[in-house]
């Protein structure tokens, strides 16, 4: 017994199985050294595409800047080519790494989607980011779970679903409780802001007008010295609200609507007192703001009421530097805005030029 262990034949076929595992498994992790190579290769690749998205982006940023419209024209041709090759291969490297990429990568292919005007797609991804955003910081998954709700928001085919849209809304600001630092108070304005700016797209007023108190309340909260660097989100939110005084007046409630469009001037007003933005941009708010509600007036059947803002929104239009891009298309539009709100001059009195010889009335000259 156990002599066969010192047989030379078993101890060779012992040595050949031994050689045979050693060759298995060093294939076996050449194959996954391999394996992590290709995978970092396609990480790389994968990276380098979106990082070419988002450079894409930024230029068409620059773009908007260019005064020659024939120019930007052709280069957004050619910037939109760009961009959709760019993200079909972005898209066929993710589907291939999914279990491997973060939801800041999956965010970014979300948006890209969302900007291409392909809510589906843009839904879907934002899924796959909120499923992978438990492992990342409470304000990224804030700000993955407030573009997720926005798409529930959409009129197109059967995406519309505000109630869920609310409930992924409410999500987003529970995934910030008890955090007091600037960037989260930010993080969670800008959840109630845009919140209120998906209510009032499906016409749900009341909630739209309580939601953007809150996020107006989150932005106060904030220092004004820090603030300052959000002072574009600042405007966005006087421009929410004055859309919001539009719909009241449309809505046949001019109270409320005068309310709201007040207290987007007083938001206006506090980006130069509070936070000291007194530069074209800032300028340009405030005027559209007096502007638009100069509109409403208009409409509502208050002719005067409504010439006077206009006239407020005209002389505030006129201290923008000539720098300012959008400086003649904002005084043509408002002298449109104001010849409509000006009525017609009184019936030409007997004797004057105007009035047609024989004729007992005649069509007043304009």
């Amino acid at each position: 017994m156990g002599t066969w262990i010192t047989d030379s034949g078993t101890l060779s076929a012992i040595g050949s199985l031994g050689a045979v595992f050693i060759a298995v498994f060093a294939l076996y992790l050449s194959n996954r050294g391999e394996s992590a190579k290709r995978l970092r290769e396609q990480r790389e690749e994968l990276r380098g595409v979106l990082e070419r998205l988002i450079g894409l982006r930024e230029e068409q940023a620059e773009l908007i800047k260019e005064r020659e419209e024939s120019v930007r024209a052709a280069a957004s041709v050619w910037q939109h080519t760009k961009r959709s090759i760019y993200l079909d291969a972005a898209e066929s490297l993710a589907l291939q790494l999914l279990p491997h990429l973060t939801a800041a990568e999956l965010s970014v292919i979300a948006l890209e989607n969302w900007y291409d005007s392909d809510w589906a797609e843009a839904r879907a991804w934002y899924e796959r980011a909120a499923e992978r955003s438990e492992l990342t910081s409470p304000t990224k998954r804030a700000e993955i779970l407030r573009a997720l709700a926005s798409t529930y928001y959409i009129r197109d085919g059967t995406l519309l679903d505000p109630a869920t849209g609310a409930e992924i809304y409410a999500r987003c600001v529970a995934a910030l409780d008890g955090r007091t630092d600037n960037f989260s108070l930010y993080t969670r304005a800008r959840c109630y802001q845009n919140w209120a700016y998906s209510e009032l797209s499906v016409q749900n007023l009341e909630p739209a007008s309580e939601l953007h108190r809150r996020a107006w309340e989150e932005w106060q909260r904030i220092p004004s010295s820090q603030a300052v660097a959000w002072i574009a989100e600042v405007r966005n939110l006087a421009f929410n609200y004055a859309h919001l005084g539009s719909s009241w007046f449309n809505a046949s409630d001019r109270e409320r609507g005068r309310q709201v469009y007040g207290e987007a001037r007083a938001i206006t007003e506090a980006l130069g007192s509070k936070y000291g933005s007194t530069g074209d941009y800032t300028i340009d708010a405030r005027a559209l703001v007096l502007q638009w509600w100069g509109q409403s007036e208009v409409t509502a059947g208050d002719p005067e009421r409504g010439r006077q803002l206009l006239d407020e929104a005209k002389d505030t239009f006129a201290t923008l530097s000539d720098e300012f891009v959008w400086r003649g298309f904002r005084l043509s539009e408002l002298e449109q805005a104001r010849a409509r709100a000006t009525p017609p001059p009184a019936e030409a009195p007997a004797g004057d030029p105007r009035r047609v010889a024989g004729a007992e009335d005649v069509t007043p000259v304009r």
